[in-house]
């Protein structure tokens, strides 16, 4: 898969510039705040709709404070291991989650100018646009 990503990347690009939307623009919608992204509650849809109805009917129960606090219990147990034994292989998948959660968020703060100026460079566009 990593051998054809390059090649995958290209067509979809092509297909976005096709369609008049820049691939900067898609990801930048497709990027969620860092909270968010941290208690997996980044997507798009949970807090939108179409005319009124929600995609979700059931998404305003994730906003519920109870919900909000659970939610970040499961984050809170993953990296629960770095408190008690700090070997490499548990600081690799740590900071692996961590550069993951930062490329998820996008263009939100903090080093979100950093993430995009590394999106602009892969897409093999100018640096500053």
């Amino acid at each position: 898969m990593a051998f054809f990503l390059k090649e995958q990347f290209v067509t979809a690009t092509a297909t976005l510039e096709h369609l008049g939307m820049a691939s900067i623009d898609l990801f930048k919608l497709n990027s969620a705040q860092i909270l968010d992204t941290v208690r997996l509650a980044g997507i798009w849809a949970l807090n939108s709709g179409y005319k009124g109805d929600p995609y979700f009917p059931w998404a305003s129960a994730y906003s519920s404070p109870i919900l909000v606090a659970i939610s970040f219990l499961m984050p809170l147990l993953a990296f629960f291991p770095l408190l008690v034994r700090r070997n490499k292989y548990v600081l690799f998948f740590s900071l692996l989650t961590l550069l993951a959660f930062f490329v998820i968020k996008g263009p939100y703060p903090p080093l979100g100018g950093v993430i995009i100026s590394l999106f602009t460079i892969a897409n093999g566009k100018k640096l500053f646009t």
